[in-house]
């Protein structure tokens, strides 16, 4: 009875060193893999907006696309900043 007592704790023990390192690896997420939350403004209306989570990675790739579309734009129309 002693035995199975003291092989039993030896398992709960066991079992909590492991998750508390799954969570300490969950911790370290890099940075790109963080969400970030903004609040939009719905346009056309002056009260709505939403709430938009993405990685940062991703908030990124949404920037380097809004840039784009504005330089194809300004080369399109002759006004590329000079």
């Amino acid at each position: 009875m002693r035995f199975v007592m003291l092989a039993g704790a030896a398992l709960v023990a066991a079992g909590l060193c492991s998750s508390g390192a799954v969570a300490a690896d969950a911790g370290k997420k890099s940075d790109s893999d963080k969400l970030i939350c903004r609040t939009m403004d719905e346009l056309g209306s002056r009260l709505a907006s939403k709430r938009v989570c993405l990685t940062r990675s991703q908030w990124r790739q949404q920037e380097d696309m809004k840039r784009e579309g504005l330089d194809k734009i300004r080369i399109r129309t002759g006004q590329d900043g000079h």
